[in-house]
């Protein structure tokens, strides 16, 4: 067990001193497969309500993005919960807007819908993260 504490310490280390974009990646693609386990796993369980367990598994993608960002990627940020939690809800349903137009921009031009999920999965956080580091975040 201390093995593995020892790991982890080494490993948060690392990515503390990572540049801030990089874990600002890291924290969103870690957010990213939370949602989609979660989403497997109630659509397992209630196969009959997509929306719902699609509504529930961004939650709880929301929860460990949000935890993320605050605590490592803007771990320096001064915003208290109360002013930076909305902004990031906000700028993350946003970023869904704009992940929907990217996509229907894409499959309007015949580019098919396995390749308009990742180019728009690696477009929008490059233009949400200067976003959510100032407003949200409140970092200049």
């Amino acid at each position: 067990m201390a093995l593995s504490r020892e790991v982890a310490i080494i490993l948060h280390q690392r990515l503390m001193n990572a540049p801030r974009l990089v874990r600002y990646f890291f924290v969103g693609g870690l957010a990213t497969v939370v949602y989609m386990m979660a989403g497997a796993f109630f659509d397992w369980l209630w196969p009959q309500d997509t929306l719902a367990v699609n509504t529930l598994a961004f939650c709880i993608a929301f929860v460990v993005s949000y935890t993320g960002q605050r605590y490592v990627t803007f771990a320096q940020s001064t915003a208290g919960t109360a002013q930076a939690l909305p902004k990031f809800l906000i700028t993350n349903l946003c970023g869904l807007g704009l992940n929907t137009l990217f996509v229907a921009i894409l499959l309007h031009f015949g580019v098919h819908y396995y390749i308009c999920m990742p180019v728009a999965s690696l477009l929008v956080p490059i233009v949400m993260y200067p976003i959510q580091k100032r407003w949200a975040f409140g970092i200049k």
